[in-house]
């Protein structure tokens, strides 16, 4: 028995998108690929939910009894964020000024790893960077 798509509206977070075609025949995979396409959320992060059932990722289940033409879906998700350019281009070591150079020197380059040390190494590392431990050390060091 071959059944029309309906045309649902899908509300997710503030946005409503309507007469989004339903194939209930196609696999819901399909349908969840078209929210995607209408929000950026990805099929995987998607949960499609109308008064009292789910749709799973692989089987329409129970909701495929309650779509009906117009029947508001609710759709919960994130988008994920398309990363952003670096505000400050990188700088390699064969383009840099003798002064940025000499700076760039200027920093310790770490601790050697001797086998399991990467964890010590670290957390020395860490340390240093604390302002107050390296003051103290360098009191000691002086009597």
């Amino acid at each position: 028995m071959n059944q029309l798509p309906k045309q649902v509206n899908v509300k997710w977070g503030k946005e409503k998108f309507t007469d989004v075609e339903c194939n209930t025949e196609e696999p819901p995979e399909l349908f969840k690929a078209q929210l995607f396409a209408l929000s950026g959320v990805q099929p995987s992060r998607q949960k499609v939910m109308a008064t009292g059932a789910i749709l799973k990722d692989d089987d329409w289940g129970p909701i495929k009894n309650k779509l009906k033409d117009g029947i508001t879906l609710l759709m919960m998700g994130t988008a994920d964020a398309l990363p952003s350019e670096p505000s400050e281009k990188p700088v390699f070591v064969e383009d840099m000024s003798e002064q940025q150079l000499a700076s760039a020197l200027d920093v310790p380059a770490g601790l050697t790893n001797l086998g399991n040390t990467c964890y010590m190494n670290a957390t020395v590392q860490c340390l240093r960077a604390v302002p107050e431990l390296r003051d103290a050390l360098k009191l000691c060091v002086l009597f």
